[in-house]
C-alpha cells in the first residue's frame, strides 16, 4: 500500500503535467535543502524533500505549479546568449522578471491556483519587507520589481538611485510581464508569424527535426519579445546600479530575495543546434538585421528554392560560376 507522501507526490506530478502541457513530465524528490527546479535535459522537476514534509499541501502545490509554468513558458535557455545566462547578476534580473511573467500567466490560465501562489509568495517574500535589511542598489532594484508586482509597492528602504531606476523602468517591466501567449485552444494563424520572427532562427536545427505546434510557436515568440524588452530597456538601467569595476556578485546574490524555486536555466545547458540572437539595438549588424529581417527571409526563401531546383548536377553545360551564378 502506498504511503500518504507517495500518493501526494503522484498528485503533484499529475498537476505538473497538466500545468506544463507535458504528459511525460516527472517529479524527483530530493534531500532536504535541495533546489526546486525544472531540468530541460531530463524533463524532470526536482522537489525539496524537506519542504515537501514540512510545508502545507497548498504551499507545495503552488511551488510545483511555479516550476511547471517554467516548463510551459520559459525558453530563455534557447534564446538568450550564454554569456548573459552565466553572469549571475544579469541572470538575477532575467529570473525576477520571468518569475513575475510566468506566475501572471499561471494565475490567469489556472485561476484556482491563486490561493496557493499567495501562500508561498507571502512566505518567501516576507524577508524582502524587512526595513532593517541592508542591500546594494542593484538588489534593491530587483527586490523592488518582485514586491511592487506582488504587493503593489516596492520594499523599503530604497536608495534614490534604485528608486529612480525602478520608476523609470516600470513601464517596460509591466510590458515584459504582460508578454504572454494566447490559450492553446485559441492559437490560430501563427506559422507565418513564427517564420517571420527572429526567434525561429534560434530553433532552425531543432525545428527541422521536430516542428513545433502552434502553441509552442506562440510561447517562443512571447519569450523572445520579453527578452527584447529586458535587453533593450531594463538591462542598461540595471547595469548602471552595479558597482563599476567590481564584480560584487557575492554580496548582490546574498542580499537578493528571490523565490526559493528559481528556474536554474544556467544549470541545464543549452540545446544543441541553438543559435542565439541578441537584439541589443546597439550593434550595427544586429540593428540592421532587425530592420531588414523580413526582406532577408524572402531572399533566403528564394535562394532555398533555387538550390532545391539546381541540387542535381547538370553535366552537359557545367555549373554556373562567377557572374553567371
Amino acid at each position: 500500500m502506498k504511503s500518504e507522501q507517495s500518493q501526494f507526490v503522484e498528485e503533484l506530478e499529475r498537476l505538473a503535467r497538466l500545468t506544463a502541457f507535458r504528459p511525460g513530465l516527472r517529479l524527483v524528490v530530493g534531500e532536504s535543502g535541495t533546489d526546486w527546479s525544472f531540468n530541460w535535459r531530463t524533463g524532470t522537476i526536482s522537489v525539496d524533500g524537506g519542504r515537501l514534509a514540512a510545508e502545507s499541501a497548498d504551499f507545495n502545490r503552488g511551488l510545483v505549479m511555479h516550476e511547471s509554468a517554467h516548463a510551459a513558458m520559459t525558453r530563455l535557455q534557447s534564446i538568450v546568449p550564454a554569456a548573459t545566462l552565466q553572469d549571475r547578476r544579469q541572470f538575477a534580473l532575467l529570473n525576477a522578471v520571468e518569475d513575475c511573467r510566468i506566475e501572471t500567466w499561471m494565475q490567469r490560465r489556472f485561476p484556482g491556483c491563486r490561493p496557493w501562489v499567495r501562500e508561498y509568495n507571502d512566505r518567501l517574500f516576507r524577508p524582502a519587507l524587512d526595513p532593517a535589511a541592508a542591500r546594494p542598489p542593484a538588489a534593491q532594484f530587483l527586490t523592488g520589481i518582485l514586491t511592487r508586482w506582488w504587493y503593489g509597492r516596492a520594499a523599503e528602504p530604497m536608495c534614490d538611485a534604485a528608486r529612480q531606476a525602478l520608476e523609470s523602468a516600470w513601464p517596460a517591466i509591466e510590458r515584459a510581464i504582460e508578454v504572454l501567449p494566447p490559450a492553446p485552444d485559441s492559437v490560430i494563424g501563427l506559422p507565418s508569424a513564427y517564420l517571420r520572427s527572429p526567434v525561429s532562427r534560434c530553433y532552425t536545427v531543432d525545428d527541422s527535426l521536430d516542428p513545433p505546434d502552434p502553441f509552442e510557436q506562440a510561447v517562443r515568440i512571447a519569450q523572445y519579445d520579453m527578452w527584447s524588452i529586458v535587453n533593450q530597456d531594463l538591462l542598461p538601467v540595471y547595469l548602471r546600479l552595479l558597482p563599476a569595476g567590481d564584480d560584487a556578485s557575492g554580496s548582490l546574490m546574498a542580499s537578493l530575495v528571490l523565490l526559493a524555486s528559481p528556474n536554474r536555466i544556467s544549470r541545464t545547458g543549452r540545446p544543441r543546434g541553438v543559435d542565439s540572437l541578441k537584439p541589443d539595438g546597439h550593434d550595427v549588424y544586429q540593428a540592421s538585421c532587425r530592420r531588414q529581417h523580413s526582406a532577408i527571409d524572402r531572399l533566403g526563401d528564394d535562394f532555398l528554392r533555387w538550390f532545391e531546383a539546381h541540387r542535381k548536377a547538370k553535366l552537359r553545360r557545367g555549373f554556373p560560376w562567377g557572374h553567371r551564378l
